[in-house]
């Protein structure tokens, strides 16, 4: 059926090919992939500072710091984590008791649970997701944060905040006059 002696051996003119070239057979061609994401499986627990240069998922325990300034961490539903985070981006889709803070963005999924503060420049929070603390978008302190040239060289290892929350003016009044003047601080964008 298929006899590669037997060919057209005539063409348009009348006269035989000397021989048919033909593209060669590509074999392989090598493909640039993006490195995958390190994982720490969900049977793993790691207490103490952690660091890197690559994406990292947790989906098992890690308690201390989290250190990677130039790529991203996601906490899959699995994980458990309690630890300041710092990161260019960070994925929660588990439970993070800690600090987090994004030189990119930090997003919270639907299934996550954070308890602790965020400072990044975006912030998104999924309806349904569980979210305890404060949000800081300032450039300056994200800056700081991360040193001015984008690496956590003046904050290498971020503390938890123990401090209590400032009092402003209204809450070193007596009762009775913050009550009166309540209104007006609700008026200017504080929940008091």
């Amino acid at each position: 059926m298929f006899d590669r002696n037997k060919r057209d051996t005539n063409d348009e003119n009348g006269a035989s090919p000397a021989f048919e070239a033909r593209e060669p057979i590509e074999k392989h061609k090598p493909q640039t992939r993006a490195r995958e994401a390190a994982v720490i499986g969900p049977s793993i627990q790691i207490n103490g500072d952690l660091s890197g240069e690559e994406d990292l998922i947790i989906q098992g325990k890690v308690n201390g710091t989290i250190q990677l300034s130039e790529k991203s961490l996601t906490v899959g539903k699995q994980g458990q984590v309690d630890a300041n985070v710092l990161a260019y981006s960070v994925i929660v889709e588990g439970k993070v008791n800690g600090d987090l803070y994004g030189s990119e963005r930090v997003s919270i999924r639907k299934t996550g649970n954070v308890h602790g503060n965020i400072v990044s420049p975006k912030v998104s929070l999924e309806e349904g997701c569980s979210f305890k603390g404060s949000i800081d978008m300032d450039q300056e302190v994200i800056n700081k944060a991360f040193g001015k040239s984008g690496t956590p060289s003046s904050v290498s290892k971020p503390e938890l905040s123990t401090t209590k929350p400032k009092t402003t003016e209204t809450d070193k009044q007596p009762k009775s006059e913050k009550l009166a003047t309540g209104s007006d601080a609700v008026k200017s964008g504080s929940t008091g």
